[in-house]
């Protein structure tokens, strides 16, 4: 028997013993409490694969502004010299930059499986402040640094001035879409609950796709490598080896700053998953609340779940629409069969019919309309991946029957509720 700690996060083996309660002797929770520990080690192997803790990082950050001291105080003797550091700064920080992300981009695998596809609620999504934080971080030493100097730096060629300024004004659009998209995203999931079309729809396969992940970063970092080729040979020998060690650290601050970040990011998700793990073993969570709060909080639901459940939803506030028509037909035969002389409750009741009918397709609406947008914009995406489309399709074929009856029978009664209603109050 052994007592779990408060400071110190492990995730142990499924059989587990705490004080006061019972072994979990229940096979599925004991799989999904042996998930949860896997999961853990993994995010906790990414986080340290390399050796460097977070706060290495920071060290190795602070330990390069320090040793920049002397070197900007040699540089500052230099009338000139400022112009050769926003331009070396420049292209090394590109250089960094694409490769960082050619590096993502292709550490991830491209060959998904249909179970890769999930939807994520708003718990589950990453908070917006941390993901803009990154982009700023990110994008804007690349940005700040070329803008300086396409604008500072004397003589420059033709080629060079136009990859400078071609440089300043794709770092930003890049910026300002992702910025976008982020905030868009976030809104979009707490209005809907679920993710916008473009998150999911896109094949990992597509050509298109492959050539701005791989292509684009290329063209970027080969073109900084030959105009840093060709200006490295015009600094001054004195100010050479500051120029450069300073250009080297100034470049390295982003990529650095974006893995600080991201751990913070991979904090929270340790996090979720020791909060999980304890009401498991504490509040005895059944193997269904467990799937629930797993793909709440941190997978998300698998794409063809969530639109099953969709579905359901659709189908539950279409049976309750069609059963209120039904009913509407009975309350104008009660309303008919009452004493001609009780006007004012024959016309209480057909208003207080229309009103709930009214509710009832207002619940419809509220569970289709979201969906159907979500379907529609999944067709019109670019490079939409064959397995969703598949359910896009499945999804459309199941509910369109549903909602042409639905109205249909609404629209019915409806119009037979607000003739009789005229008859009554004319």
């Amino acid at each position: 028997m052994r007592t779990i700690s408060n400071t110190e996060v492990r995730l142990d083996r499924v059989n587990y013993q705490v004080i006061g309660a019972p072994l979990v002797h229940d096979n599925q929770v004991g799989q999904y409490l042996e998930y949860i520990r896997k999961l853990y080690e993994r995010i906790s192997e990414r986080e340290q694969h390399t050796g460097i803790t977070r706060w290495a990082l920071l060290a190795g950050l602070a330990y390069m502004a320090w040793q920049s001291v002397p070197m900007l105080a040699i540089i500052k003797e230099a009338e000139p010299s400022w112009t050769y550091l926003w331009l070396i700064s420049s292209y090394l920080t590109t250089i960094t930059f694409f490769t960082h992300h050619l590096y993502q981009s292709l550490s991830v695998s491209r060959h998904a499986s249909p179970y890769d596809f999930r939807q994520v609620n708003a718990t589950a999504s990453a908070g917006s402040p941390l993901s803009l934080l990154i982009i700023i971080v990110s994008f804007s030493p690349g940005i700040f640094l070329s803008y300086l100097a396409w604008r500072t730096v004397p003589e420059l060629s033709d080629l060079n001035y136009r990859f400078l300024n071609l440089t300043t004004w794709s770092l930003s659009v890049f910026a300002v879409l992702l910025s976008g998209a982020v905030l868009y995203n976030d809104r979009y999931i707490k209005k809907n609950g679920f993710m916008p079309p473009f998150i999911l729809a896109a094949n990992k396969q597509s050509i298109s796709i492959f050539i701005f992940q791989i292509v684009f970063p290329l063209f970027f970092i080969g073109t900084s490598v030959y105009f840093f080729s060709i200006s490295i040979n015009k600094i001054p020998s004195a100010i050479f080896e500051p120029v450069l060690l300073l250009s080297g650290s100034i470049a390295l601050i982003a990529p650095i700053a974006e893995v600080v970040l991201s751990g913070i990011r991979r904090q929270e998700r340790l996090s979720v998953l020791a909060t999980l793990e304890r009401d498991i073993l504490m509040h005895d969570l059944s193997a269904e609340e467990i799937k629930i709060r797993l793909e709440d909080d941190f997978i998300g639901c698998e794409l063809g779940d969530w639109a099953k459940r969709q579905v359901e939803l659709v189908r539950a506030a279409h049976t309750s629409i069609s059963t209120y028509c039904k009913d509407a037909q009975d309350v104008l035969l009660q309303v008919s069969q009452l004493d001609p002389s009780l006007r004012f409750e024959r016309i209480g009741r057909i208003k207080q019919c229309v009103k709930l009918l009214d509710s009832k397709i207002d619940e419809l609406n509220g569970c289709w309309e979201p969906l159907n947008a979500w379907l529609i914009g999944c067709k019109s995406q670019p490079f939409l991946d064959p397995y969703i489309a598949q359910i896009v399709e499945g999804t459309l074929a199941d509910l369109s029957p549903l909602m042409q009856t639905a109205v249909r029978m609404a629209r019915n009664s409806l119009e037979l509720l607000k003739k009789r209603l005229e008859e009554l109050e004319s």
